[in-house]
């Protein structure tokens, strides 16, 4: 006899066939054929498999920790094998919550592929999508970048933070998040800025530091003051505003400034 519909012993195989369904595809993604992925944007059951596959993927980066085993498997498996979904997401026109572009946006930033975490950063903030965290994405989005440029070390990739930086500063300044998020990335913008050296970069920093007091406790008064007592307490608002709608790299001063190097209030 057969058994009855919906009977115990149906939903075990229904089960077991859907599982066995979604290992096919997850090995089918892992080795990236482009057609189990492309209708993922367009197709629900398609969408819902590769969300089923984040998962899991999830999962495991959780398992590797925080060093350079973690990110060399974000860059070498996970960004190949979700990039076309994202690029077709990305195409079409329909907006719903999206995982997948709120964790490529994460794991953009972990490998420092900044383009491709700031541009669909901004989509996911544009778009409202939740995170899998208490911070909101606008929320998350500044400290990723703010921490992010923070790790900068040479020359180039210190021109690379401010610029960054100073593309997001507008809607940052602009965001409802939280002030300690404003505060410090207007500070880390500012020592960059200060780092640098010269009169133009100075001053420039010095807007930064008064803008980020202004928002928080940034702990930079001594160096406003030694900045303040170089160049005379200079207005610094129109500075702080040109640097809002300002997307260029910063000058490089090659002159040596006079002042006293950086060093951040106890």
């Amino acid at each position: 006899m057969s058994a009855p519909p919906f009977s115990p012993a149906l939903r075990f195989k229904a089960r077991k066939q859907a599982e066995r369904r979604q290992e096919v595809f997850y090995e089918a993604l892992k080795a990236l054929q482009a057609p189990v992925i492309d209708p993922s944007t367009k197709d629900y059951a398609a969408f819902e498999q590769l969300k089923a596959a984040l998962e899991k993927d999830v999962n495991h980066v959780k398992s590797l920790g925080k060093g350079d085993a973690k990110r060399d498997h974000i860059r070498e498996h996970l960004i190949p094998r979700y990039t076309p979904h994202l690029e077709s997401y990305r195409k079409q026109e329909e907006i719903y919550a999206n995982p997948i572009l709120v964790w490529m946006v994460i794991w953009f930033f972990d490998v420092g592929q900044i383009q491709q975490a700031f541009d669909y950063g901004m989509l996911a903030i544009e778009e409202n999508q939740l995170t899998p965290f208490k911070r909101d994405m606008r929320t998350l989005f500044t400290d990723e970048l703010r921490q992010w440029a923070e790790k900068a070390n040479t020359p180039e990739e210190k021109q690379q933070a401010i610029y960054f930086l100073l593309k997001g500063l507008s809607a940052v300044k602009d965001w409802p998040i939280k002030d300690d998020a404003k505060m410090n990335y207007l500070k880390t913008l500012g020592k960059l800025f200060d780092g640098l050296g010269g009169k133009d970069n100075e001053l420039k920093a010095l807007a930064l530091y008064q803008e980020a007091m202004s928002v928080g406790k940034a702990q930079c008064k001594t160096r406003i003051d030694q900045l303040n007592k170089l160049y005379g307490s200079p207005p610094t608002e129109g500075i702080l505003l040109s640097l809002s709608e300002d997307s260029g790299l910063p000058n490089q001063d090659k002159q040596e400034s006079p002042s006293t190097s950086y060093k951040e209030d106890s």
